[in-house]
């Protein structure tokens, strides 16, 4: 597994598509807030108004972060995308709601018995939208399954990919969040190309 490779690809796709990622990126990151800011005012309403509040937060989540893969995928596979893509996979209504919920139930889970359990578990579940948009026909635990499989013998690889952003996480705090623009984009395009390898 050729880390530099996978990173260097990653920014070739990126310099390719760098406009329609940034709109991509802001737009999901503005509905991602928004969608947080109404749920927390809903809240104060009362229990039956946090609990609707919860469920179309989840929908709203789950749906822009399946097209958010997406189009990660497609930027990484060299194929024709535009930031519409992050509304494309609304077919998939159901699948997102399920994948969000098991995902978040089974890394909590395993986090409240140690950190590292939690850690492996998170690792683990790395890849099911990837898995999902690859294998639309498949149901939400066949995902997730799938996604562990993959992660078999592959999970130490995956782990010191994420640790080698590490620095450039910490220098994005000096530049006011700015360097994120560039290194989100550019760590979700490496992970696809990860994704694709393993896959292969």
């Amino acid at each position: 597994m050729n880390r530099a490779e996978l990173k260097q690809n990653a920014r070739y796709s990126l310099i390719s598509n760098f406009s329609e990622t940034l709109k991509i990126l802001l737009l999901y990151l503005g509905i991602s807030f928004a969608t947080a800011l109404g749920t927390g005012l809903l809240s104060l309403v009362g229990e039956v108004a946090t609990l609707i509040a919860y469920v179309i937060a989840i929908a709203i989540s789950g749906l822009l972060y399946m097209g958010y893969n997406s189009f990660f995928l497609k930027v990484a596979r060299d194929e024709e995308v535009t930031y519409k893509e992050l509304f494309s996979k609304t077919k998939m209504f159901w699948s997102c709601i399920g994948i969000s919920l098991l995902i978040g139930l089974f890394t909590t889970l395993w986090t409240f018995l140690l950190i590292i359990p939690g850690i492996i578990a998170s690792i683990n579940y790395s890849f099911v939208y990837l898995v999902k948009l690859d294998n639309p026909e498949l149901k939400v635990m066949e995902v997730l399954n799938k996604s562990k499989e993959l992660m078999d013998g592959h999970k130490w690889d995956f782990f010191v990919l994420l640790l080698s952003f590490l620095f450039w996480y910490i220098i994005g705090l000096f530049t006011f969040g700015l360097l994120y623009l560039w290194l989100i984009p550019y760590m979700q395009i490496t992970f696809a190309n990860f994704y694709d390898e393993i896959k292969d």
